[in-house]
């Protein structure tokens, strides 16, 4: 039932209304014409006045009944949670308080005088705002974000932190760097939990020395290093080491500090140079038994210490692992059961489809599931959100290893992607060895097959015109099911036509009773795509009828 006030003045301005509407029906625009200027702005102003009123009664409508919301019956710590709760403190933002605030007067009172709405001390929202987040926040936790911004210097910045650096809880700071900075990073820091340094440029780095407190949750650095004895190191949630050359924790200091972090969640060494020489003299026996992390759900190891990657990648046991890129990894340690087979053969599980790429350049042959993992780059550790997946890379000289990599592939994978990368256009190098791309043809599982960057196609594709021994010395079909063929370049039209020709004839064409040497051996299934380079012209429409099952060529990867 509507209030006697509201309806009184509903009431009101209906009748008025009304009133004026009868008098001017008949004429409306004589009656307006008629009118003196000053006479239609009293009309404009009582209209306006009305808008007013009524917008007023409106807001003191809603403001009385989000005053009666069950939430603002509550006890005022348990309402106060429940707005704490709603908010995204990792990414905060002033218009979300905003938001909240308008609600009702009693918000807006619980918000102003609640230091815990205000946890963010954030360089780059300009002075105006810091002032104001300094006067609500007089005694909680803060975070203190610190990237290089046009309005405010980092330095001076920084040092008005140091004055309440007792209250840090993140400290999150990207920029260039002074010893100034460095002292202010150093201040007593007694409930800081979250450390994210990203130094960028500046004087020779020393490492951080962070004043005694609790043990640190998310720990991110790049271009920057702690002391790795520090107490605090111990019981983290996430940790990232990245573009440092200096001051590199040790294997047995990244162990202790492992094995102190029970639910470790996030594990990242990157673009971190050894010596080699340090490397190997630190490196310890292997663990009597792997170090189990069993919440550790990313696990990325590139750009560093053979010698480090070896040991970390054979020595720690992450069952949950969903996202694992490993460099230079020891693949000649999956002939035994260590914890890289169990990592490996656990994403192989997962991921029926494989892309296995062989790159002449660098000799290096790389095994990658479908979606391939990806880091979240453009964060803080603590924000990242990672694509799932496996990426392992290993050179192609380590022939045990990939026998026994491959033959992991074999029998868990359900269609494999093989791409075969040349050198490209630039000078190469004679490799070292020469890596068995035959071995790869004896691959069943494999049902697309990519040629790029000018990897010499003419050989492989004769070679795969007729049977020959498999693995285990039967005579079989090599690739019996590819589907795809990609063909990305090629020396010369003339060239690729013979090839596609001879291929054609050798695997596809009716045998004869002289020439069958296949026997009873199943015939290999025909292409349903083949993508030719673009700089060439189309196959002869005879041959890609011979070639494909269709008529009708799909450049569509069937795969991905």
């Amino acid at each position: 039932m509507v209030s006697r006030s509201t309806f009184e003045l509903i009431e009101a301005a209906w009748l008025d209304f009304k009133s004026q509407y009868d008098e001017g029906r008949s004429n409306a625009n004589a009656v307006c014409e008629a009118m003196a200027i000053s006479e239609l702005d009293v009309d404009i102003q009582a209209l306006e006045s009305l808008q007013r009123s009524i917008a007023e009664r409106l807001l003191h409508l809603r403001r009385a009944r989000n005053s009666r919301s069950p939430l603002e019956s509550l006890p005022g710590e348990l309402f106060v949670n429940i707005l704490l709760w709603s908010i995204d403190i990792t990414n905060w933002d002033i218009k979300d308080i905003q938001k909240l605030a308008g609600v009702s007067k009693y918000w807006l009172h619980t918000i102003l005088s609640t230091p815990y709405f205000w946890p963010v001390l954030d360089l780059s929202l300009g002075e105006r705002l810091l002032n104001i987040i300094s006067k609500r926040n007089h005694s909680a936790p803060i975070a203190v974000w610190c990237s290089p911004a046009a309005t405010i210097p980092t330095e001076p910045f920084m040092t008005s932190m140091k004055q309440i650096s007792s209250r840090w809880r993140t400290l999150a700071f990207c920029s260039d760097y002074s010893d100034s900075h460095l002292a202010s990073i150093e201040s007593p820091t007694p409930i800081l939990r979250d450390l994210f340094v990203e130094f960028l440029r500046g004087p020779a780095p020393r490492p951080i020395d962070l004043a005694g407190g609790v043990s640190l949750q998310h720990v991110d650095l790049s271009g920057a290093s702690l002391h790795w004895n520090s107490p605090r190191l111990t019981r983290l949630r996430s940790l990232r080491i990245s573009s440092i050359w200096d001051n590199l924790p040790t294997i047995s200091q990244l162990l202790t500090i492992l094995s102190s972090s029970p639910e470790l969640r996030r594990l990242v060494l990157e673009d971190l140079s050894w010596p080699n020489s340090s490397a190997d003299a630190d490196c310890p026996d292997p663990l009597p038994t792997p170090l189990t992390l069993p919440l550790l759900s990313t696990f990325v190891l590139r750009l560093i210490s053979r010698t480090y990657c070896r040991y970390l990648s054979t020595n720690i046991n992450a069952p949950n692992c969903k996202c694992a890129v490993l460099e230079d990894a020891p693949i000649d340690s999956l002939i035994i059961d260590t914890p890289l087979s169990s990592l490996v053969n656990q994403f192989l599980d997962q991921y029926p489809r494989v892309v296995l790429t062989y790159q002449e350049a660098n000799q290096t042959l790389v095994v990658s599931t479908s979606p391939a993992p990806l880091l979240n780059a453009d964060s803080w550790i603590h924000w990242g959100d990672d694509t799932p997946g496996l990426l392992l890379t290993a050179f192609a000289t380590d022939l045990g290893g990939w026998k026994s990599l491959l033959s992991l592939v074999t029998a868990k994978a359900q269609s494999v992607y093989l791409c075969l990368r040349g050198p490209g256009q630039g000078p190469v190098e004679p490799p070292l060895t020469s890596f068995p791309i035959d071995s790869l043809l004896n691959l069943p599982c494999i049902k697309a097959l990519d040629f790029s960057s000018a990897y010499p196609a003419g050989p492989l594709l004769r070679r795969m015109g007729s049977p020959s021994p498999n693995r285990e010395g039967n005579l079989a079909w090599p690739l019996p099911h590819l589907h795809t063929l990609k063909l990305d370049s090629y020396d010369s039209y003339d060239a690729m036509l013979a090839d596609l020709v001879a291929f054609a004839e050798t695997r596809y064409a009716p045998p004869t009773g002289d020439t069958d040497t296949s026997g009873s051996i199943p015939p290999p299934d025909e292409l349903d795509s083949l993508t030719t380079p673009l700089d060439v012209p189309d196959i002869p429409a005879v041959l890609r009828d011979m070639l494909l099952s269709v008529n009708d060529p799909q450049v569509v990867d069937p795969i991905w």
